[in-house]
């Protein structure tokens, strides 16, 4: 993804036909690089009940707004401009958020922290099948580096097909993962390893119709 240039405070305003406001604020952006992929985010650090990502469609980027609080998704057209982020409204849906809710896996952790020095931690998570502890199903491993930034298991779902819904795991505060790798351990066998590319401090406010 090219680089990207936020205007400090944006606006964005949109028509749905129930005519109710959704006023979203975000301060900061953060993004993750893969092998062959970008991960982009607009997230607001004290409510981590929604947040909006970035990503590419045939090339045209595109921006959703994923509210697990009000059962709503927005989708945007997102173009860059010589100020920053303009947004074209495309379409909206309600999302149903009841069954993840009511969703709990089997899984049991075994968490190790260990602390570097006064910058930087290592946390090794160890997901297993169920209480049992005999089947390991992943493997995670996060470089934690200190940052203004308060880590939840929603955000961390976002790069482990959702390990930890509705299952709460203490990650340490005031941490922003500066890598993330996972190692399935299931028939796919595959492994993926996210790099902290950018993260700054914005404040940006949408709102929607």
């Amino acid at each position: 993804m090219k680089k990207l240039f936020f205007l400090l405070f944006i606006i964005l305003v949109s028509f749905k036909g129930d005519y109710q406001n959704y006023t979203y604020n975000f301060d900061c952006f953060i993004e993750y690089k893969t092998k062959d992929n970008v991960l982009s985010y607009m997230l607001n650090s004290k409510d981590s009940t929604y947040n909006l990502q970035l990503y590419k469609v045939d090339k045209v980027l595109v921006g959703f707004i994923l509210d697990k609080k009000n059962n709503k998704g927005f989708s945007y057209q997102v173009n860059n401009s010589t100020s920053g982020f303009d947004f074209r409204y495309l379409n909206s849906q309600d999302m149903n958020f009841e069954k993840s809710k009511n969703h709990k896996s089997n899984f049991v952790f075994d968490r190790k922290l260990q602390i570097i020095d006064s910058v930087f931690s290592n946390l090794k998570i160890t997901v297993f099948k169920n209480n049992q502890r005999k089947n390991i199903v992943r493997q995670i491993e996060i470089l934690l580096k200190k940052e203004d930034f308060i880590l939840t298991n929603d955000f961390i779902n976002n790069f482990t097909h959702g390990t930890f819904i509705n299952n709460n795991i203490n990650f340490p505060k005031n941490y922003i993962p500066r890598k993330i790798v996972i190692e399935y351990k299931d028939l796919s066998k595959k492994t993926f390893t996210y790099n902290l590319n950018q993260f700054k401090k914005i404040n940006t406010q949408l709102i929607t119709k």
